[in-house]
């Protein structure tokens, strides 16, 4: 009897330790972090050099131009999350190392209701200025102002599914599952240069490219949700909202607001701008090495490789 409660003591230390913040922590599971982060990275850098000249030849450079725009709204559209992304990986990290899992569900569920609600603002703002980007600031022809303002629509409803899937992906990273994130957002990010491919034997208008990217985009949300329910099972049982969780998730992505909305919105407006002022054919070529210097200088500086795994730590 004493040696089956020996061994139960020891296999439940065992648990315990891959939980604590040592574990957390550790230099090798950090550096294995970091490097399952930036082959996610580089990956689709390598993928966009093959499909961005198919689809510059395509699509024309007026039309290639505003996908550029597409792309990096999509890349930047988890600023209406407010930090709560970010906030959830804290606070849930937090809870595995110091063995206070039952309010986990609790929480992420509030924290993804919260985000989904942020994602049908940023949809309704979006939808309601979207034939003015298109007229009066992208300053489009004539003749593409339809199709790109059904884009911006299209584009409008991918708000939540981003936002949400990033809340998904930050519980993921929260239980340090860099190796799953990865083998999800790899697919992901190959898929926006693979998909618009997929549309061109059918039509080179950009309405259906943005909404291959939009189906791209609900799948790898379905795929985070059924991953995070196999790993944290008692999602699956009920929906809840809790009122005392708005606080720590408030209190904890204040601080990130700042550099999450502030960065990519100058990102973003500066984009724009350029768009605007400039030709059809240099607002292509513009986009396309602005897309390919980011990729390098992430890949090189590291910076989201180390981001993404610091923040299970602290």
């Amino acid at each position: 009897m004493r040696e089956g409660t020996s061994l139960t003591a020891t296999v439940g230390q065992l648990e315990a330790s891959r939980c604590g913040p040592q574990y957390l922590t550790s230099g090798n599971r950090l550096a294995r972090n970091t490097l399952w982060n930036l082959i996610g990275n580089i990956a689709p850098m390598l993928v966009a050099i093959f499909c961005i000249p198919v689809l510059v030849k395509a699509l024309g450079t007026n039309r290639f131009g505003i996908l550029t725009l597409v792309w990096a709204l999509i890349g930047y559209t988890t600023v209406f999350d407010f930090g709560l992304g970010r906030a959830l990986t804290q606070l849930v990290a937090t809870r595995l190392g110091t063995d206070e899992q039952q309010d986990v569900p609790d929480l992420v569920w509030t924290s993804q209701l919260m985000m989904l609600f942020l994602g049908f603002v940023g949809t309704a703002v979006l939808g309601l200025l979207s034939r003015w980007l298109a007229r009066h600031v992208l300053h489009v022809p004539v003749g593409l102002e339809g199709e790109t303002t059904r884009s911006l629509y299209l584009l409008a409803f991918s708000i939540p599914v981003v936002i949400s899937t990033a809340g998904l992906r930050g519980l993921l990273e929260a239980h340090q599952q860099f190796g799953v994130t990865n083998a999800l957002r790899l697919p992901t990010a190959v898929f926006t240069f693979v998909g618009p491919l997929l549309v061109l034997p059918f039509s080179n208008s950009l309405a259906p490219v943005v909404a291959i990217l939009l189906g791209g985009r609900l799948l790898a949300w379905v795929a985070h949700l059924l991953y995070c329910a196999k790993i944290v099972p008692e999602l699956r049982h009920r929906i809840a909202w809790r009122r005392d969780a708005i606080r720590p998730l408030i209190q904890f992505g204040g601080w990130m607001t700042v550099s999450n909305v502030v960065g990519p919105l100058m990102v973003i407006l500066d984009r724009f701008v350029i768009a605007a002022a400039l030709a059809q054919l240099l607002r292509g070529c513009c986009g396309l090495l602005r897309n390919v210097f980011r990729h390098i200088d992430e890949a090189l500086v590291g910076s989201r490789g180390s981001a993404g795994r610091d923040v299970p730590g602290v």
